[in-house]
């Protein structure tokens, strides 16, 4: 059997989420092996159908998932696919995107910040209008217009992350008007170290998985 997890919110349906083939009644052994298909498996309102692997569409039902009440694992599992996607089309590592999410917004797709920034990867205004981004709230406009904003940085900074990341908190040009190094803000560096301390996290965890 597949295990698939159809997650909806108000705009439809939110995530389509599939395991690998497991038995129906082996779902201890999805919790070990599928960790983000787990930490939809945990929440009360996530509801699961089944379907023979390569069979007809499954059986399943639709819940309603209020983002608000999910964690930062399910809420990850709820957009990993589409920040596998948006890597592939600007040439990015999803570890990279997934640590900067986390970092941003803890997977929070209407995250605000006290200065004004938005959504998952926390785009101020005037980036969103850079990237020709409508909807700050909307988490592929946000993923694609962020992640453009990653490659542009990189192509910049000769993909040295320690200045993509600092440019990614502080502004590119705080950067350069330090002389190409990372400014000496607090906040700027706690950014640069977490962000790099967490990608070399998911770095490791794909090379672990399966």
């Amino acid at each position: 059997m597949e295990i698939r997890v159809i997650v909806a919110g108000a705009a439809g349906v939110l995530a389509v989420i599939s395991s690998a083939a497991f038995a129906e009644a082996d779902l201890g052994a999805a919790r070990e092996l599928a960790p983000s298909v787990a930490g939809l498996m945990a929440h009360p309102r996530v509801r699961f159908g089944y379907a023979e692997e390569g069979g007809a569409a499954p059986s399943v039902d639709v819940v309603d998932a209020d983002p608000a009440r999910l964690t930062p694992l399910s809420q990850r599992a709820m957009i990993e696919p589409l920040v596998e996607q948006v890597a592939q089309t600007y040439g990015l590592e999803s570890a990279l995107l997934h640590a900067v999410i986390h970092v941003e917004s803890s997977y929070d797709p209407n995250a605000v910040s006290k200065q004004g920034a938005q959504g998952l990867m926390q785009l101020m205004p005037g980036t969103a209008r850079r990237y020709a981004v409508a909807d700050a709230f909307d988490p592929e406009q946000n993923l694609h217009g962020g992640a453009r904003y990653l490659r542009d940085l990189l192509d910049i900074f000769h993909n040295d992350l320690r200045l993509v990341l600092a440019a990614y908190n502080a502004g590119e040009y705080a950067v350069i008007r330090n002389g190409y190094r990372v400014p000496p803000l607090k906040q700027t560096l706690a950014y640069v170290s977490r962000v790099l301390q967490l990608y070399r996290h998911n770095v490791r965890a794909e090379m672990r998985a399966p």
